[in-house]
């Protein structure tokens, strides 16, 4: 049993092997049922199911299904198809949802409770789902995937798959293999791509990528992120607070029980964030370390320790020391390691000194000559190498130290404590400690760094560097442990430069920035820092932190945040001021050589430092060559190979690689620029607010403003700016002008204003717009470019060039004639007024020339789709329109439109105007005017293409051409004119004089299909190639039926209809018709009686081949032609001629004139009594010709039989011959009669032999005929 139905288009249905239904109705439907028990129906749109064998089982909530779905039911379905193996699909809960596909083989999928989309094609599939918002997909093998609960998405394609998550926020792909992907509690983002893969996260604020190969990245509870791509990961964390990166290869991070960030990218990184690090360092020396040296019997006791002459090397005991070097090239170490708390006093002597004081408020003095002072620098320094071993902590042991480097070129460091460090005369390297340190160079061009603490630096007189709050020391720890310093240790400075040409720095915190006397060069760091040129020319900068910069005197530049190539020229600015040095970019010169605490001229490199402190300590029995740590190797270090010289030598090193360590320092508070605030005032102003959320503000004249990263917002002001936004979420507006403006990264807002703007948005999701003051008129048009990613675009009232570039973008012009591209992605752009182009680009776009209904736009305009299926609407004027590749929609709206569907099956709509609509390929819709409501009389040109199109014309006289496929065409009003090509194609005329051309196919051409409207203009149909079923109208048309066997019907109307070749059925209507057959056996008929004005009559002819013709109740021609004609001539006054051809002529009622022409022809001339006298020719042939109404009979050439049924009636056989005409009596049986002819009257009577009957006129004959027996023939009873 089959049903099927479908339709309005989409159908595929297909059945059988029995117990079939299959409904289908309205679009989209596929539904196949070849097993048994189907019924599926699925009304409306988007139904599928199709199952063709395989296991299946379905459910959908029970009972249990089996192959090929069993007792199949449905109703509107929504989906399925399965096919390829183990399918099984349950849907358990159901309401609404599912999609499904379960292609292949391993399905499994079970979904449920809505909207589902679960894919599963190719093998190895698991899917379950349930409790709405799932889709998962599993393509290609290995797949589980769960998913259960909402807001799912869930992939998991090409292989190792096995992805379960639950109770919200999922998202998850695992593409291409070895991926394992847990999860729970909301949240979820998860990537993990090709390959390697294996996430374990719990309890919500996940998000973890771990791209490329060799991830592991686990976690146990929320606030995560992880992200580990392209090799080589593992990431640990717990406990919340975590971000953790690990991106490029070699990683390894840990960290856990909360607020962690670790992120170690690009190689080799092990970054644990948690207090393991001791084992580590066992693992790399291959030996369990020995134990920590024991404290001094008195640890406060004092000693006094003097060097004398030479170069000496004193370690300092654990009490409060006084160490003395005396004359020589002294070392110096105050404290023991394991105790080094004492308050030692050193005096280093004359000669150049290295002074270390380790723990303790230690007072060290270099005396003469350059030296080296370090304060408790060591601690930190090697803490996460010795602390653990050696039972300190350095953030415990730092003093309150005085350091006085003397006269001479010294270099002090100060570390932990509120230490005072005062550099003397020379030119001084001084490096504050963690602490709030009061730092003063003195005399001399001083090179002063800062670091933790509220510090005071004073570089005094001369041209000096400040830099606060980047310590060395710090930087070497972050260098050895591969982590950035702590940001929480950041002071608040006073920076004062002094006299001289500074160059000055600040570092995290609030600090107080001073140029004083002398073209500075100032910068402040991360925190909000108040930067004051003062005197002179200067360069001031924010360089982080929110901000507040002040020239003073002079024409000073102002930067927000320093880059590198900035600090650079920076250095470069100060090479000459510098004593005794010469700064330079030798590229040879290595950054970690230039910060080795203050050793690195010396030859002694860390590793060094390490290696002579491990063996001069009393109680370490460590090897140094046991110890490799990555790149630092600490074998084979001779302390006779160190050689110290002087230190104006020292420093000349040291500043060749100045740049480069200043550069590094910038590197490592990156992303902790502030909020800066500039004005630029009148002028022609540059600015650039670096990172942080700045606020910059041109006015007046042509400025340069550049936002740098972070969130800024940007006004140009009056004249004609430039404008960049920079990395960062940034506002810009360029206000009066000729501006440009340029969004950068992320998502930016971008405002023109008055003036010719150029707007480029750049990477991110923009909000671009020329002109946002919608009360104020900007004719001079801009260029607006969205750049990648989904953008915002908005015109102004000139001739505009927006480009939405890549992403989804949404463009609005306004006014004048615009020029827009959208570019890839699945855009959304809005024209105006004016003649406006636009190009949709690749994807899914909507494109309307005139958005604004209630703004009259008769510009016209032009609209491209381009590829994918595109949704375009025109506007008020003569557009152009082309849909491109792709299912496009399309809508002209008034005017004189051109429109080209292109490639795909496209959804067409005219309206009022003369339209030109081309359907290109595909199975196109193409309506003229859809609006039944409004009257369009200009008429249009549509073209359906190739394919099975479906075309409906306008009120007006259209042109609608099918091309080649089963086209569906209705003309509707006035007189169009419609060719279908080759096809099976459905036409429907209207009212009007329309002209239809079937063209090749099995054609359904109708002139008139609306039956309740009367429609008399006549038309012409020529129905082609093909077997064609025509339909005439009410009024006067013309019909033909072409090659093959056509169905014609005229209808009303004086019409005229032929056949052509093939065997015809042509029927009349009311009206005088002419039917022509043609060649072929044809069906001629002028009508039903009832439905014919007998005055009307009509004319036939059959031409060649048998035809079977009958007339009308008038007056009609009827010809048979060539062929064995069968003519019933009907009531009326009829004129018929048979042709050649053995054919069978019946007269009716009213006096029909019969000709049999050639062949032996039948002619019965109607019933005796009828009125009229007929007149009957039997022509050529041996006819028989059966006598009924009164009338002239000739027989003509041949051997003829004049049948009487009946005797009576004033007939004449004019032409009868002896030698071969017959008289047949068919009168009824048991009646003999005598027949007796008169030769001189002609008359041939018969009389009834039995009962003496009165004689009966049969016939009138010739006179003198010898008329014997052999002329009569007795056919009784037949």
């Amino acid at each position: 049993m089959a049903l099927r139905t479908g339709t309005t288009l989409g159908d595929t249905l297909v059945g059988t092997r029995y117990a079939d239904t299959l409904e289908g109705l309205q679009g989209d439907d596929t539904l196949i049922g070849r097993g048994g028990a189907d019924v599926f129906r699925g009304g409306e749109g988007r139904d599928l199911v199709q199952f063709t064998s395989f296991p299946v089982l379905l459910d959908l909530a029970g009972p249990t299904s089996a192959g090929e779905a069993a007792g199949d039911s449905f109703t509107s379905i929504e989906a399925f198809q399965f096919g390829g193996g183990a399918d099984t699909l349950i849907g358990t809960g159901l309401a609404g949802g599912l999609l499904v596909d379960g292609g292949e083989g391993d399905d499994s999928l079970f979904g449920g409770d809505g909207p589902d989309t679960l894919y599963g094609s190719e093998g190895g599939d698991t899917i379950t789902g349930g409790g709405g918002d799932d889709s998962l997909e599993g393509d290609a093998g290995d797949d589980v995937i769960e998913g259960n609960a909402g807001n799912n998405t869930l992939l998991g394609g090409s292989g190792d798959d096995t992805i379960t998550t639950g109770s919200g926020d999922n998202d998850v792909e695992g593409g291409s293999g070895d991926d394992r992907i847990a999860t729970g509690g909301g949240d979820d983002l998860i990537l993990a791509g090709s390959g390697d893969d294996r996430v374990t996260s719990d309890a919500g604020d996940d998000a973890v990528y771990g791209g490329a190969g060799a991830d592991t990245l686990s976690s146990t509870g929320g606030n995560n992120s992880m992200f580990g791509g392209s090799g080589d990961d593992v990431i640990v964390t717990g406990d919340g607070d975590d971000v953790l990166d690990g991106e490029g290869g070699d990683d390894m991070l840990a960290a856990g029980d909360g607020a962690d960030t670790l992120f170690g990218g690009a190689g080799n990184d092990v970054l644990l964030g948690s207090p393991v690090l001791l084992a580590v360092i066992r693992d790399a020396l291959g030996d369990t370390l020995a134990p920590p040296v024991e404290e001094a019997a008195d640890p406060d006791a004092g000693g006094l320790i003097d060097g004398g002459g030479g170069d000496d090397v004193i370690f300092a005991g654990g009490g409060a020391d006084t160490l003395m070097g005396g004359s020589g090239v002294d070392i110096i170490i105050a404290d023991a390691l394991g105790a080094i708390d004492g308050d030692d006093d050193v005096d280093g002597g004359s000669g150049t000194d290295v002074l270390v004081g380790l723990g303790g408020g230690d007072t060290l003095r270099g005396g003469s000559d350059g030296d080296i002072i370090l304060g408790d620098l060591l601690g930190p320094a090697i803490d996460p190498l010795l602390g653990e071993l050696l039972d300190f902590d350095s953030d415990e042991l730092g003093g309150d130290d005085l350091l006085d480097g003397g006269t001479g070129s010294d270099v002090i460091l100060a570390a932990d404590g509120d230490d005072t460090a005062l550099g003397g005369s020379g030119g001084d390297l001084i490096l504050a400690g963690e602490d709030g340190d009061s730092v003063d160079g003195g005399a001399g061009s001083d090179v002063i760094v800062g670091e933790g603490g509220d510090d005071t630096l004073s570089g005094d007189g001369d041209a000096d560097l400040l830099l606060g709050d980047f310590s060395i020391s710090n930087l070497v720890q972050s260098v050895l442990d591969d982590t950035l310093p702590d940001p929480e240790d950041d002071g608040d400075d006073l920076l004062n430069g002094g006299a001289g040409d500074d160059l000055v720095l600040a570092g995290g915190g609030a600090d107080t920035v001073r140029g004083s006397v002398g073209m500075d060069q100032l910068a402040g760091g991360a925190g909000d820092d108040s930067v004051v040129g003062e005197a002179d020319d200067d360069t001031l900068s924010g360089n982080g932190g929110d901000d507040t910069l002040n020239g003073g005197a002079g024409d000073d530049l102002m930067v927000g945040d320093l880059d590198e190539s900035v600090v650079i020229d920076m250095a470069d600015a100060i090479t000459e001021q510098l004593a005794g040095t010469v700064i330079g970019l030798a590229a040879d010169v290595a950054v970690l050589d230039a910060i080795t605490v203050g050793l690195a001229p010396f030859g002694v490199t860390p590793a060094a430092l390490l290696d002579f402190l491990l063996v001069a300590v009393d109680g370490l029995d460590l090897n140094p060559d046991d110890i490799d740590l990555g790149d630092i190797d600490l074998g084979d270090i001779d302390l006779d190979d160190l050689s110290l010289d002087d230190l104006s030598t020292m420093l000349g090193m040291l500043a060749a690689a100045l740049p480069d360590i200043i550069a590094a320092l910038i590197a490592v508070t990156s992303g902790e620029h502030g909020d800066d605030r500039m004005l630029g005032g009148a002028g022609d102003d540059m600015m650039a607010g670096g990172g942080g959320n700045d606020t910059l503000l041109g006015q007046a004249d042509d400025d340069d403003i550049d936002g740098g990263e972070g969130r800024d917002l940007v006004l140009g002001g009056a004249g004609d700016d430039t404008l960049a936004g920079g990395a960062g979420r940034d506002r810009l507006l360029g206000e009066e002008g000729d501006d440009s403006l340029d969004g950068g990264a992320e998502n930016d807002v971008l405002y023109g204003g008055a003036g010719a703007d150029s707007l480029a948005g750049g990477a991110g999701r923009d909000l671009v717009d020329l002109n946002p003051s919608s009360d104020e008129e900007d004719e001079d048009g801009g260029h607006a470019d969205g750049g990648a990613d989904a953008d915002t675009i908005y015109g102004s009232d000139g001739a505009d060039t927006l480009l939405g570039g890549d992403g989804d973008d949404d463009i609005g012009a306004l006014d004048d004639d615009d020029s827009i591209d959208g570019g890839a992605g699945n855009d959304s752009v809005f024209g105006g007024a004016g003649a406006d182009t636009i190009l949709g680009g690749a994807g899914r776009d909507l494109l309307d020339l005139n958005e604004d209904d209630d703004v009259e736009d008769e510009d016209g305009g032009h609209v491209d789709g381009g590829a994918d299926a595109d949704t375009i609407y025109g506007s008020d004027g003569a557009d152009t329109l082309l849909g491109g590749d792709g299912d496009d929609r399309i809508r002209a709206l008034y005017g004189d439109d051109h429109v080209d569907g292109g490639s795909g099956n496209d959804s067409v709509t005219g309206s009022y105007g003369a339209d030109t609509i081309l359907g290109g390929a595909g199975r196109d819709r193409i309506d003229l005017n859809p609006s039944g409501d409004l009257f369009d009389e200009d008429g249009g040109y549509a073209d359906g293409g190739a394919d099975a199109d479906t075309l409906y014309g306008s009120d007006g006289a259209d042109t609608l051409l099918g091309g080649d496929g089963n086209d569906r065409i209705k003309g509707f009003d006035d007189d169009d004119r419609i060719e279908t090509g080759s096809g099976n194609d459905s036409v429907y005329g209207g009212d009007g004089a329309d002209t239809i051309i079937g063209g090749a196919g099995r054609d359904l051409l109708d002139l008139n299909p609306d039956f309740d409207e009367e429609d008399e203009d006549g038309g012409l149909v020529d129905g082609g190639e093909g077997t064609d079923t025509i339909y005439g109208s009410d009024g006067d048309d013309t019909l033909r039926g072409g090659g093959s066997a056509d169905t014609i019907e005229a209808f009303d109307g004086d019409d005229s209809a032929e056949g052509g070749s093939g065997n015809d059925t042509i029927i009349g209507g009311w009206g005088e018709d002419t039917l022509v057959g043609g060649s072929g056996d044809d069906l001629l008929d002028l009508g039903d009686p009832e439905d014919v004005d007998e005055d009307d009559g009509g004319l036939i002819d059959g031409g060649r081949g048998a035809d079977t013709i009958t007339g009308s109740d008038g007056e009609d021609d009827l010809l048979g032609g060539a062929g064995d004609d069968l003519i019933h001539a009907l009531a009326g006054a009829d004129s018929v001629l048979g042709g050649d051809g053995a054919d069978t002529i019946f007269g009716s009622l009213g006096g029909d004139t019969l000709l049999g022409e050639g062949g032996n022809d039948f002619i019965a001339a109607g019933a005796t009594g009828d009125e009229g006298d007929v007149a009957v020719d039997g022509g050529a042939g041996n006819d028989t010709i059966a006598v009924g109404a009164v009338g002239r009979y000739a027989g003509g050439e041949g051997a003829d039989i004049f049948v009487f049924g009946v005797p009576g009636g004033d007939n004449q056989i004019v032409d009868f011959d002896v030698e071969e005409d017959v008289i047949a009596l068919n009168f009824a049986e048991g009646l003999p009669y005598t027949v007796a002819y008169d030769a001189s009257s002609g008359r041939l009577t018969a009389s009834s032999s039995a009962g003496g009957g009165d004689e009966q006129l049969l016939a009138t004959l010739a006179t003198n005929l010898d008329f014997t027996a052999a002329n009569l023939r007795y056919d009784f009873g037949v």
